[in-house]
């Protein structure tokens, strides 16, 4: 029963999950791949709204995903005491 539960859950994981954008993969490849994405700001009217907007789950076997989970984690070492970061927080909901 628990592989079942599992395997259910996977499914609609895979699914119902968000293709992206053509904005998004393009914000996702922009410039240097290897570098951080900028972090959104609350100042910024268009920024503020993907920040509020709510997000889809993503595909996580997706090769913009991986990019995507990489430059993430680059725009939160870059804070330097950053403890964690959302997608929104660099423009992909």
């Amino acid at each position: 029963m628990k592989k079942v539960s599992l395997l259910l859950i996977l499914f609609s994981v895979f699914a119902f999950s968000q293709r992206y954008t053509k904005q998004e993969i393009s914000r996702i490849n922009e410039g240097n791949i290897n570098s951080a994405l900028p972090i959104f700001q609350t100042s910024d009217s268009l920024q503020h709204h993907v920040l509020l907007t709510q997000s889809s789950d993503a595909n996580p076997k997706d090769q913009h995903t991986k990019i995507l989970v990489n430059r993430m984690k680059l725009a939160l070492i870059s804070t330097f005491g950053g403890v964690g970061i959302a997608a929104p927080q660099v423009g992909i909901n």
